[in-house]
């Protein structure tokens, strides 16, 4: 009865969408509309287009705000149906007269262009007086807001942060982060990350460091972090990661992070993703994740494991959905299934480009109520700021 729920709940927020966001969109956009491609959950795999055999089955996807890019860099939000004057917000840090801008668009680009500029002037100090080819510098800032609701009677909620310094003019391409102790978990399809988990104690922690780019090629990264954690606890942490094609429709990824907690220890987790585009606004994604650390050996728990699939979904320019299974457990006393799991996850870029919510119900079915099954849905909005 739960899953026929769950099915009909992420049928009815696709068609009434799907719907919402057709009927919305306008014919008169610009061509900048058609093409500009929001920051949005998912992977970036909408980026080539499609051939000529595909092209029917897969067209361009609406743009359900009608938004487009001008060539100040703004972006039109409306335009005034009586004088036919469009309403246009900025979209970097450069000057720009908030005269006639409402007072929400105004505080937005304030903090925005307060955070962009230090770091400009640390990067004009410090950096290569040469260097005549510098990439976009500037303090990025997101934080989502969650709030869980349990059938079990659970309803907690946290925030979670992240502040990076760009300073890609220093040597190394250096920057500064500052975020909640539990990283963002959405980089991959939804792993390690679990719903269910939402409110957390660690999640009011946080972290302060120094991010170093070692070495960055066309299909592969490295880097490191060292820093502070909450009540002065030092962590280190470095991360290497490989993108490899398997076959003209499949794709790897392997990600290895290793990293040394003050207090904790060290730990170990390893990533590996096979992606299958299927059409230009699907892909399919397995992923297998592992992860051994100080904490769980001494518990008597030693590795932990997590298979998962997920289908991402392009709805239109701005909306997506991902449909989610997963299963997990511990390898000892005894290697056995300690969660199964199933979810569907709406995003929306709306109001603005800086705004965004997520409806994510799931379904649980853990080990320790003997698998009985447990529905929950988890609410979260999330706001940009600086270059992002």
């Amino acid at each position: 009865m739960a899953l026929v729920m769950l099915c009909a709940t992420s049928f009815l927020v696709a068609q009434t969408a799907a719907a919402s966001d057709n009927t919305s969109s306008t014919d008169n956009a610009s061509p900048e509309a058609q093409d500009e491609r929001p920051a949005y959950w998912g992977p970036d795999w909408a980026d080539e287009e499609p051939d000529d055999e595909s092209a029917d089955a897969d067209a361009p996807l609406q743009d359900p705000e009608g938004w487009h890019r001008e060539a100040d860099g703004s972006i039109v939000l409306d335009i005034d149906e009586k004088s036919g004057q469009a309403y246009r917000v900025p979209d970097d840090c450069e000057p720009w007269s908030t005269e006639g801008m409402r007072w929400v668009d105004r505080t937005h680009y304030s903090f925005s262009r307060g955070f962009c500029w230090p770091t400009r002037w640390f990067d004009g100090v410090f950096g290569d007086a040469d260097d005549q080819d510098r990439e976009s510098v500037g303090t990025s800032v997101r934080i989502v807001g969650a709030q869980l609701l349990q059938e079990d009677g659970d309803h907690s909620s946290d925030v979670r942060f992240r502040v990076r310094a760009h300073l890609p003019g220093v040597e190394r391409r250096l920057s500064l982060v500052f975020s909640s102790e539990r990283d963002f978990e959405d980089d991959n399809a939804g792993l390690p990350g679990a719903p269910e988990t939402t409110g957390q104690s660690d999640d009011n922690a946080f972290r302060a460091g120094l991010n170093w780019v070692l070495s960055a090629a066309e299909n592969s990264d490295l880097d490191m972090d060292i820093g502070l954690r909450s009540n002065f606890k030092t962590f280190w942490r470095t991360r290497y990661r490989v993108n490899h094609p398997l076959s003209e429709n499949w794709s790897s990824r392997f990600t290895e992070t290793i990293d040394w907690r003050d207090t904790r220890g060290f730990r170990s987790r390893s990533v590996l993703d096979f992606d299958r585009p299927v059409g230009r606004h699907r892909l399919f994604r397995l992923t297998s994740y592992a992860e051994v650390s100080n904490e769980l050996v001494d518990e008597g728990r030693h590795w932990f494991w997590q298979q998962s699939g997920a289908l991402g979904i392009e709805l239109t320019k701005r909306s997506a959905l991902r449909y989610l299974v997963s299963v997990e457990g511990y390898t000892r006393p005894e290697t056995r299934v300690e969660n199964y799991r199933s979810g569907v996850t709406y995003r929306r870029n709306t109001w603005r480009p800086w705004f965004f919510y997520e409806i994510e119900p799931y379904l649980l079915w853990p080990r320790e109520s003997r698998y009985r099954t447990t529905t929950g849905v988890v609410l979260r909005i999330e706001t940009q700021f600086g270059i992002l």
